[in-house]
């Protein structure tokens, strides 16, 4: 099968090229962009049999102005010492100022004694924005938005910023992610380039293999962006940095099989288009079952309850589907087209392979399998001694890069006020007949919380858990 599609291919090899780059432009034109997909809200990611996802439902019914989201701007001296009445006052007109300079999506801002830290040494200045995190280019436009103008408002006085909650930190965290990604392609790219052009001492073939994969590369993220958008799911963020290390990594493994198979029938004194159509039958079967491994392997995650492994599924079997085409059809129509000037200024495609290194290695294992196998497993161990030390860590703010405004104004609002400040924990007590002050009260004092009373009608909440309901006496 694989040896008549090589000959179909090497036949119809410019036409095969024109389907792929027709395909590749109208998809990439009518598919959404994948910036519109992602999200980095956690609750989203989420089983809507967890608690936690239950209760955040029936906030959002019985409180839909609490859809708003609190931003906190610290303030501090920056001598770093304890603030004045007067510094007080600063800030109080620092708020006044944000507020009618009606920054977009910025509702309220307010402080006031109370935000002042126990220690004296900051000040909490609460900014309601109209809206939740997005996780996307508008979140960074706010944060810059709000920072720049608190800065031009303190400049010249004795008093710095900082600003911080879930705008601030998915703002700061979009830009960390944009900038792996760039830092990942160019390194990824560099290597697809480097690695082929160093084995096969070619710089036609280090490069050729590139323009097909950076075809596929944009095509793969258009069709992720277009079954995200057909199939109402969001995805993770760091799908940008994972599928980008897959096409390239799997498209260069794949390709220089096809071509390490075209060059060892060019060695024997074959020429012409049907060397192309052996290559493809002989490697062709290890690249399509190596491919249809990996895809089941991550098709595996979508079987996950975490929404975000679950939601890494479909791109990255579609990363790695696109690509077992591409290797499949388009490369081998361009190494037909191009022939063994691939590998210019190269000649050693016409001489004998040498492989002296390997073939000593592979000698050293037939003569002493049992001991080169003990020695692989002693190794094996060794570097999979510290697994047992391993700790997964799901903190949002933990994984961001700690140098961000976000995160260390996270963090010093944690120390000085408490973590709840920026994302207090939320609890719905829901009631067939209308609550009061007193059993709200009551919940609080069992679990050693501070509660906020809001009477809510009762035809607005209808249920809750159980859990609840029994802290309540009902």
């Amino acid at each position: 099968m694989l040896n008549k599609l090589g000959s179909f291919i090497t036949r119809n090899r410019w036409w095969v090229i024109a389907v792929w780059v027709v395909i590749a432009i109208v998809i990439t034109a009518f598919s959404p962009k994948l910036s519109s997909v992602t999200s980095s809200d956690q609750t989203s990611f989420l089983p809507s049999k967890y608690e936690s996802v239950q209760a955040q439902k029936i906030g959002d019914k019985a409180f839909p102005q609490s859809k708003n989201d609190v931003e906190i701007l610290l303030v501090k001296r920056t001598d770093g010492g304890k603030l004045t009445s007067a510094d007080q006052q600063a800030i109080q007109t620092l708020a006044d100022k944000l507020q009618a300079a009606k920054v977009q999506k910025v509702v309220t801002v307010r402080t006031s004694d109370q935000a002042v830290s126990k220690d004296g040494t900051a000040q909490m200045v609460q900014i309601t924005v109209k809206g939740q995190a997005t996780g996307g280019k508008a979140d960074v436009d706010f944060a810059k938005a709000v920072r720049n103008k608190t800065k031009q408002l303190v400049a010249g006085t004795s008093l710095s910023t900082g600003l911080t909650g879930n705008i601030a930190l998915n703002g700061d965290s979009n830009s960390s992610f944009d900038k792996a990604t760039k830092i990942v392609t160019m390194a990824t790219f560099l290597l697809v380039i480097i690695l082929p052009g160093i084995i096969f001492r070619s710089p036609v073939a280090a490069f050729a293999p590139v323009l097909a994969v950076s075809i596929v590369f944009s095509l793969a993220q258009s069709l992720i962006a277009l079954v995200a958008q057909t199939f109402n799911f969001k995805i993770d963020n760091s799908l940008s940095i994972l599928y980008t290390v897959v096409l390239f990594g799997i498209g260069t493994d794949y390709i220089l099989f096809l071509l390490f198979r075209y060059r060892e029938k060019l060695r024997t004194g074959d020429r012409g288009r049907e060397v192309v159509a052996f290559a493809l039958s002989r490697a062709g079967e290890a690249i399509l079952s190596a491919a249809l491994v990996v895809a089941a392997a991550f098709a595996a995650l979508g079987v996950s309850d975490f929404g975000i492994f679950k939601n890494l599924a479909p791109g990255l079997v579609i990363c790695v589907l696109t690509m077992l085409a591409a290797v499949l059809t388009l490369i081998p129509a361009i190494i037909a087209i191009i022939g063994p000037k691939i590998f210019w200024p190269s000649k050693a495609w016409q001489t004998p392979p040498k492989g002296r290194f390997f073939k000593r290695l592979g000698g050293l294992v037939g003569k002493h399998p049992a001991e080169v196998a003990i020695a692989s497993l002693v190794l094996l161990v060794a570097l999979a001694a510290g697994y047992p030390q391993l700790k997964t860590n799901y903190d949002f703010v933990s994984q961001q890069p700690q140098d961000t405004e976000s995160a260390k104004t996270y963090t010093q609002v944690s120390k000085l006020f408490s973590a709840g400040a920026i994302s207090p924990t939320e609890v719905f007590v829901s009631s067939s007949t209308p609550l009061t002050q007193a059993q709200v009260d009551a919940v609080g004092q069992k679990n050693v919380i501070d509660v906020s009373y809001v009477q809510v009608p009762d035809d607005q909440v209808k249920t809750f858990t159980d859990r609840w309901d029994g802290l309540l006496g009902r």
